[in-house]
């Protein structure tokens, strides 16, 4: 448990935490308090973890140093004192308590992992306490170099591995307890990676086994004793067996796995890989300048002869005999033909018995058996691109290509053999080709698949099918860095890539970052190379020395370790707790929730990782209230700039190979909104805004409501008309339907009863089946008559009647009825008569109806009235009043809907009525502004109230359909047709009929009298009388094909044809729809079910008035133009043939 120490009374500083290794809550030691209170230094305080309130746990007879070092085990609690070591019983704290090494000043106590405690002490070296062995001193030994470094021994602590670090005045050691072993580490001015002091005062080991040191005004040093397996051999000219320069570039590995390794002005090195040791091979010829000679920039070793071949900077090649140690200079020779063209060579490959070599002037070729320079190619083109150009790096792979890296960027692929030359460049905004930035390496791997290393665009594998280049680079979370000056491959067959923070591992197959090993101990640059050795250790050549890896060190550590908000920057200036913005009252980490001002809303937000080991995790991040979606962070920075304000949380978390590597961390931040954007500003602007707009809305506002209720009622009444449109056809289709079947039983009817040929008896049947199918279109008119109702269309035919009269008759039509049904039946009236303005055919649906009801829901037994009162002088009442099962007053309010039906009422008829009757009657009693209403109790009286005015009605114009306007004509008296009409069978009738019983009827009718065509639809009726020319039309309207509107039409637009009269047949019997067909051109216009009678004189009128025309203009009489009955087209034809002919009839020039 960390002891948390709460600032109080009696403490004026907090210097550290105590650590309680057996985690008791009640020990909190008061150590690392400066006490103001003498009484106080002779007690040892505690508190609880929710207690603010120190308690007295010792007390002791000698003062303690606040400084007092303590240690706790499961039985005792050490106190270092300036006389030794207090131990106290932890279960009897007050008893007397044991003193341990008396006169010596204590100064560190620690307790192992196998419960021996450590004591450090200012003079007398280190003490080990053992519970068996008891007491046992280690000192410093001058002439014993396996002892302690010095006596004065500050901390102690041990690692993961089981080895004690002690930290002392000089030096910090190592003790191995199993091997008794010590090791000592020293600052070396020489060495950057040694101590950066040597005198130790703290040590502390994090949750990763990792050491932290903090030294005598050198700061802190840290490195992990588990994981750190790296050797670093930096340079140092004094010493003879390490490095003489710290510059490494190039090296190769020789038969007894050992290296030679090129500097970059330190000349060549061998290196012991045993004995860990170099040798310098500088200046090899005396004769040369050793400068130049020294900055070696290649290396290749023949293993056959034993030779290096050694690329410098301004000496040419040198060849060196590893086996006899001699060497010789291949350089620029002038005036010679076979000479290298330049003496800086800066790569050099071997290639079919030849070295490759590039210079400043291009590349060229060395016979490795006669040493004699010669082109690369025969091949003009290939010699024209390698000659006199100057390459950073070139490669030969397995496939005979050269490939040349342009010190611009881009790439040049060359086949050897064919002399074919592919350039590569960067394209920007395209995927899949190489970077800008040039290109610093080429390597091969086992597989020949090839790879570019570029100064700043990442590392590049190229794709010979598709010929493109895929990226592995830090904006791809594929690699650590995009400066990489290296690449290779380890044994496992892992790309190897060195970047200017260490190196990353790959896996190319499944392009995948594998892990990324960073080497503090030197940076990278162009020139730094990697060498993997046949045993697989890596070596790294850097700007201050090498390193080398063992296998194991790039084994990735998943040890615990916690991520956390470091630093905060709001506006580009760090807060930090306490100060002048107030945002923080304590650090970062352990701060929740922050509120910001809307102007603090650029933020950047900084992490910190507790992981101090070797290996590169990935971040993700969203910011909830502002996305959530995880973004990838590539560094350990977030910003975020011009946040609205609002309420976030941001959250971060961290990933390897996408598995979390480490908990979430969020931290909620409020930025408030200006005062003048808050909720109260917001509510004044809009109280001054309605305030200014209430003037110009209350100008407006009438006129604008006009407009728009005018627009409002125009755009309803347009949706309306198009659905009150799709009903009436709806219903005038069905209307047809039904009536053309009439009309067939009708006239067949009537027809029949005109050939006085029948017994009386038959003579009735027909008759009644002529009335039957008359009331059946009744009904069907009754049905269009509801439609019409709810449409508006509607129209009553007010006249002056006796209410009361009107009311007995109807009344009258039930009477017998009641009398078989044996229900009491009875009629009762206030007033003689009641004069009123009505519809009297739709005032006898209403009470037809209310009587039809009464009888349906009454029993025998029971009684049935009908009564008319007069209330006031205005108002006459009519009541509908029965005995019977009632209505529950839950389903009153349905009853006057349209088709709603009680369900649960008895009824004394086997039939139920359709649910439509009452919704008719009332629209009917409203249409005569009157009221109606119903009263009833279950299983009681039931009345139904209808109210009418006697001055209402009185100014509303009469008007019929044109179903009534006909309903007169239905019923004929018998008669022979050919004694109607005189039989003249030289006048030719056309019928068309899409129904064929109606068009045979038609032709019975007519060809007794004339000569009688018929066609089944529109267009063959245009057809036949273009042909015929006939003297009469009689259509249908409503036909497939083509209707009879769009013929007649047709028929009177064409003057071949506009002369034959046309009488349309339909079922269609409204006032606009016969407007329509008018309009059309047709002569006459008439409704199913028609009259026989009716249609024969008609159709007979117009055929003797075209005969008549025909006469009169056979005598030649002049009449005027404007009187003779043509159509509009053959009318407005004439009238302008006259006016031409009247103006230009003195003209004797007129053609």
């Amino acid at each position: 448990m960390i002891a948390k120490i709460v600032k109080g009374s009696g403490f004026r500083e907090v210097t550290g935490y105590i650590i309680d290794s057996k985690k008791d809550a009640r020990i909190i030691a008061h150590a690392g308090l400066f006490i103001e209170d003498v009484d106080t230094a002779k007690k040892l305080l505690y508190r609880t973890e929710n207690d603010s309130v120190f308690h007295s746990f010792a007390a002791f007879k000698e003062d303690i140093s606040a400084y007092a070092p303590l240690c706790f085990t499961d039985q005792y609690i050490y106190v270092g004192t300036y006389n030794g070591i207090i131990r106290i019983s932890r279960s009897t704290p007050l008893a007397a308590h044991e003193k341990i090494l008396p006169n010596t000043i204590i100064k560190c106590i620690y307790q192992d992992s196998k419960k021996n405690i450590w004591i450090g002490t200012s003079d007398k070296g280190l003490y080990q306490l053992c519970q068996k062995q008891g007491l046992k001193n280690f000192i410093h030994h001058p002439d014993n170099p396996n002892s302690l470094s010095n006596n004065r021994v500050r901390c102690v602590i041990e690692d993961d591995l089981g080895n004690l670090w002690i930290g002392t005045f000089y030096g910090l050691n190592r003790y191995n307890p199993i091997q008794n072993t010590w090791s000592h580490f020293i600052h070396k001015s020489q060495d950057s990676q040694s101590l950066s002091h040597s005198s130790v005062f703290a040590l502390y080991k994090d949750t990763q086994g990792g050491i932290w040191i903090g030294t005598y005004y050198g700061g802190v040093n840290y490195f992990n004793p588990t994981s750190d397996h790296a050797n670093f051999y930096s340079a140092n000219p004094d010493d003879p067996s390490a490095l003489s320069f710290p510059f490494v570039g190039r090296m190769e590995e020789d038969e007894k796995h050992n290296l030679w390794v090129c500097t970059e002005g330190g000349g060549l090195h061998y290196f012991d890989r045993q004995t860990k040791q170099f040798t310098c091979y500088s200046n090899l010829k005396p004769k040369t300048s050793p400068t130049g000679k020294n900055n070696m920039k290649c290396i290749w070793y023949q293993k056959e002869t034993g030779k290096l071949y050694i690329g410098t900077y301004t000496e040419g090649l040198i060849i060196f005999n590893t086996k006899t140690n001699d060497s010789r200079n291949i350089k620029k020779e002038l005036n010679k033909k076979n000479s290298l063209p330049n003496n800086f060579v800066l790569n050099l490959q071997p290639y079919k018995d030849r070295l490759i070599l590039s210079t400043q002037s291009g590349l060229v070729a060395m016979n490795l058996k006669t040493e004699v320079i010669e082109p690369v190619s025969d091949i003009p083109a290939i010699q024209s691109i390698v000659t006199n150009h100057t390459y950073e790096t070139f490669y030969i792979d397995k496939n005979d290509n050269l490939w040349l890296a342009s010190g611009t960027g881009g790439v040049s692929k060359v086949n050897l053999i064919t002399g074919k030359i592919k350039y590569y460049y960067h394209k920007d905004n395209t995927d899949n080709t190489i970077g800008r930035f040039k290109v610093l390496h080429i390597f091969e791997n086992h597989k020949a698949e090839l790879f570019f290393s570029t100064s700043g665009s990442g590392l590049f594998k190229y794709s010979p099918q598709e010929e493109t280049f895929k990226c592995y680079s830090k904006d791809n979370n594929l690699l650590y860095s995009n400066y990489c000056y290296y690449a290779t491959e380890n044994q496992l067959h892992e790309l190897i890539v060195l970047h200017n923070h260490g190196i990353s591992v790959l896996d190319t197959e499944n392009h995948k970052l594998l892990y990324t090993h960073r080497t503090p101990q030197t940076s990278y640059c162009q020139g730094s190379s990697i060498y993997c050795t046949s045993d697989g250790e890596l070596y790294l050549g850097g700007i201050n020395g090498m390193v080398a890896l063992s296998p194991n060190t790039l084994s990735v550590h998943n040890k615990d370790h916690n991520l956390y908000f470091d630093r905060l920057i709001i506006n580009n200036k760090s807060i930090t707790p306490g100060d002048e913005s107030n945002i923080l009252s304590q650090t970062l980490p352990y701060t929740q929730k922050i509120t910001l001002k809307h102007n603090q809303n650029n933020l950047a937000i900084l992490l910190g990782n507790s992981n101090y080991l070797q290996n590169k995790y990935n971040y993700e991040y969203k910011l909830e209230g502002f996305g959530d979606i995880w973004l990838p962070l590539y560094s350990p920075k977030i910003i975020y700039t011009n946040l609205a304000p609002g309420n976030y949380k941001l959250t971060v978390r961290e990933l390897t190979n996408t598995q979390m590597v480490c908990d979430e961390i969020s931290l909620s931040f409020h930025i408030t909104p200006p005062f003048y954007a808050n909720i109260y500003a917001y509510f004044i602007y809009s109280a001054l805004l309605a305030f200014i707009l209430f003037s110009i809305i209350r100008f407006n506002n009438r006129q604008a409501k006009l407009k728009a209720s005018v627009l409002f009622e125009r755009k309803e009444k347009e949706k309306v008309e198009e659905l009150n449109q799709h009903k009436m056809r709806f219903f005038t289709n069905i209307s047809h339907e039904f009536r053309t079947p009439l009309t067939l039983i009708m006239g067949q009817s009537e027809s029949l009863l005109q050939l006085n040929l029948f017994s009386p008896s038959i003579y009735n049947r027909i008759l009644r089946i002529y009335k039957n199918a008359s009331h059946m279109n009744t009904l069907i008119s009754e049905l269009l008559d509801i439609h019409k109702q709810e449409q508006g269309y509607l129209k009553l035919r007010i006249e002056h009647h006796d209410i009361v009269t009107f009311t007995k008759e109807i009344y009258m039509f039930f009477y017998e009825y009641a009398l078989k049904k044996h229900i009491t039946y009875k009629f009762e009236s206030s007033e003689p008569s009641g004069e009123l303005w009505f519809d009297s055919k739709q005032m006898q649906k209403v009470i037809l109806n209310l009587l039809s009801n009464a009888f349906k829901y009454t029993k025998p037994g029971d009684w049935i009235s009908v009564e008319l009162v007069a209330e006031g002088e205005n108002d006459i009442v009519i009541s509908v009043n029965n005995l019977g099962v009632g209505i529950e007053k839950s389903k009153i309010k349905h009853v006057f809907e349209r088709f709603w039906q009680d369900d649960s009422a008895t009824t004394t008829q086997t039939v139920k009525g359709s649910g439509i009757g009452l919704a008719m009657a009332k629209g009917i009693v409203e249409l005569h502004q009157g009221t109606i209403g119903v009263e009833s109790e279950p299983n009681g009286i039931t009345s139904f109230i209808v109210t009418l005015h006697r001055d209402a009605n009185v100014n509303v114009e009469a008007s019929s359909s044109a179903d009534e306007r006909v309903a007169g004509h239905y019923v004929i008296e018998p008669q022979e047709i050919s004694e109607m009409v005189k039989p003249d069978k030289t006048v030719k009738i056309l019928i068309v009929e899409d129904n064929p019983e109606m068009r045979k009827v038609l032709a019975q009718i007519f060809e007794q009298i004339y000569d009688v065509y018929t066609a089944a639809d529109g267009q063959e009726g245009l057809e036949q009388a273009s042909s015929l020319q006939p003297q009469m039309i009689v259509s249908d309207i409503m036909m497939p094909v083509m209707s009879g509107l769009e013929m007649c039409e047709k028929l009177k637009s064409n003057l071949q044809t506009s002369h034959i009269p046309v009488v349309l047949l339909t079922a269609r019997n409204r006032e606009e729809h016969t407007l329509e067909g008018l309009q059309t051109g047709a002569d006459d216009y008439i409704s199913k079910p028609f009259n026989i009678k009716i249609l024969v004189a008609r159709c007979n009128n117009i055929i003797q008035t075209r005969k008549l025309l025909q006469q009169r203009f056979a005598r030649n009489d002049e009449p005027k133009v404007e009187d003779l009955p043509f159509n509009p087209i053959d009318k407005k034809m004439l009238m302008d043939a006259t006016a031409i002919v009247e103006s230009y009839i003195d003209n004797p020039d007129f053609d």
